[in-house]
């Protein structure tokens, strides 16, 4: 079914074309307009929009939706109101606009269909707006992730304590380790020791770079050797930096930043 609404309303005819003509785009319910009905409704069922069929309506049932109205919004449930012009006027009068939507007489199936679905493409185009606009502030208020990949614990512990203030830092003993750990999350940089049992940092890298999603993450090496042929074995893993053990703070830092921020 399409999209669910409350109707209410003295306008039976107009109440009759969403069940006659709209049926198959609408899925609706009805209540009385009594105050207490339409609360009891919404106390048990959440519509995706309350729209209310006008026609001479007392004004006291119109008061009554200011007060309904607060509760719609807290809901996130939007009001349309269908009918003559100066009835839905005096509507939005009375009720401090409380209508989110106003469709006026003449009416028909397809002017009320267009109206209604204007109305929700537009609402739902702002809400995915939004939620993106909060995705992209929450990435650039998060901590840039690094995963330290290196055999010597103490190296380990002092990378994580020079970084821990400004980075999200995991740490992993050998490459088994940073495999396991990049299966189940991703990572915004890759400190690499070159020199470790078994397999190498630059073999690592490699293994890693064939990973799902894994690809592109940069990687720095870190290394106590500075012999020519290691050095080639690192440039040949394509790293997007390299620093010689004992690790500087302040260069290390900085490499960072100028790679993930």
């Amino acid at each position: 079914m399409g999209r669910e609404f409350l109707l209410t309303g003295k306008n039976v005819a107009v109440i009759d074309t969403f069940y006659n003509q709209l049926w198959d785009v609408y899925d609706c319910m009805t209540t009385s307009i009594r105050f207490q009905d339409i609360n009891r409704h919404l106390d048990k069922y959440k519509p995706e929009a309350f729209i209310y069929c006008m026609n001479n309506e007392l004004s006291e049932d119109i008061e009554n939706m200011s007060e309904l109205k607060k509760k719609l919004i807290r809901m996130g449930v939007p009001v349309i109101i269908i009918g003559a012009a100066e009835e839905t006027e005096s509507f939005q009068r009375t009720t401090y606009n409380a209508a989110d939507l106003v469709i006026n007489k003449p009416l028909t199936s397809d002017k009320i269909q267009t109206a209604i679905d204007s109305f929700f493409n537009t609402r739902d185009s702002e809400s995915t707006r939004v939620i993106r606009e909060l995705e992209k502030e929450s990435e650039l208020n998060r901590k840039k992730h690094i995963l330290v990949v290196d055999d010597d614990p103490m190296m380990l512990k002092l990378i994580k304590e020079n970084l821990h203030e400004k980075y999200d830092v995991a740490t992993a003993k050998g490459g088994m380790i940073a495999y396991k750990f990049l299966e189940k999350r991703g990572t915004d940089l890759i400190l690499m020791d070159y020199e470790m049992p078994g397999e190498t940092g630059p073999e690592v890298i490699m293994n890693i770079r064939k990973m799902p999603n894994c690809a592109n993450i940069p990687c720095v090496f870190l290394s106590g050797v500075s012999d020519k042929e290691k050095l080639a074995k690192a440039v040949a893993a394509r790293p997007q930096g390299y620093l010689l053990k004992p690790i500087d703070r302040n260069k290390l830092i900085e490499k960072i930043a100028s790679i993930i921020g």
